[in-house]
């Protein structure tokens, strides 16, 4: 499956692109996903053919440290063939179920007719999730100058055992909000680990600033009519930093038009506090017998563009934010 590798290879180049070091041949930083050492009957794994017999396939299990396994002919398809071959190409990625195993000789027999495409497809998920937190780790070992093992004695395992429902790299995602005081505190990690492991987080799952705008337009023909209209706002402002501990900024477009805008990481908190500015400004606005009028909805900046620029002038230029199929084969 070409949609394997190029996940793989992306995520990999992630990982540090100044540091050119060829992984994979080092005992150090090689390790098994999960904590137990070999795969259960009925678990699904996901696997790279090695090589071909006249009885099936050898598979490596990418999950457990390239764990030999093997497929009879029969677990590969229920068709006649002459040719293993037709069926099972060396090098091809895919979705297999465990039949049997044998901890004591560390034999494992898969099949793969067995696997339905909805465990298949729940199966490259996981995986997939566990190849980026497996990378991270990598790093980790990297940057600290450690077994890779040793991270997963730390950080990785212990989180599989945490959450059964709740994937390990989800749990980061979660985490990346915290301080690196408050990163785990239930996990025996070393200082360095520790400090890695915050800055590899920070860096891949925190959540991306967004622009929330509204637009509305405002009017005060009272003597001090401008002067009321910046006051309002002023007092908008402050409040909200006084009662939101956020910054929220008015801006003048033409008039009668403005804008409220938050620069936030939480759309939904971002939305509450602008339309909490602009009730303040409502309020205040009328109470000096001025109007107030809402024309835009606070919405992403850039999420709608042909909406937000039919109501700006053309000097106005929204910021725009930015938010494979698998091959097989026959």
């Amino acid at each position: 499956m070409k949609l394997f590798a190029i996940n793989i290879m992306v995520e990999e180049n992630k990982a540090d692109a100044d540091e050119e070091t060829n992984w994979d041949k080092d005992p150090n930083m090689n390790c098994r996903f999960y904590p137990n050492e070999l795969p259960n009957e009925g678990d699904y794994v996901t696997s790279i053919v090695t090589g071909l017999s006249n009885d099936g396939c050898y598979i490596k299990l990418l999950e457990y440290n390239n764990q030999p396994a093997f497929v009879v002919f029969s677990e590969i398809t229920r068709r006649r063939a002459n040719s293993v071959a037709k069926y099972a190409k060396i090098g091809r990625i895919d979705t297999y179920l465990i039949l049997r195993v044998d901890k004591n000789k560390k034999f494992i027999d898969c099949s793969k007719i067995k696997v339905k495409s909805d465990d298949a497809d729940a199966q490259t998920k996981h995986f997939l999730k566990a190849k980026l937190l497996h990378t991270i780790f990598r790093v980790i070992a990297f940057k600290c100058k450690i077994k890779l093992e040793e991270v997963y004695c730390m950080v990785g395992w212990p989180l599989y055992k945490r959450s059964s429902k709740i994937h390990p790299i989800d749990q980061l995602k979660d985490a990346s909000l915290e301080s690196e005081e408050s990163l785990f505190p239930t996990l025996s990690m070393t200082k360095e680990v520790r400090q890695e492991l915050y800055r590899q987080i920070r860096n891949r799952f925190a959540p991306k600033q967004i622009k929330l705008r509204a637009d509305f337009e405002m009017t005060c023909y009272s003597k001090d009519g401008v002067n009321s209209l910046r006051k309002v706002m002023t007092d908008a402002m402050d409040m909200v930093k006084k009662e939101k501990n956020d910054v929220v900024e008015f801006k003048f477009i033409s008039s009668p038009k403005y804008t409220c805008e938050i620069i936030i990481s939480d759309k939904a908190r971002g939305i509450e506090i602008i339309n909490y500015a602009l009730e303040l400004g409502e309020k205040g606005i009328k109470a000096l017998g001025g109007e107030y009028l809402l024309k835009n909805k606070p919405q992403i900046v850039g999420e709608n563009e042909e909406d937000a620029q039919s109501s700006h002038d053309d000097d106005i230029k929204d910021d725009i934010l930015g938010e494979s199929d698998s091959e097989e084969d026959n």
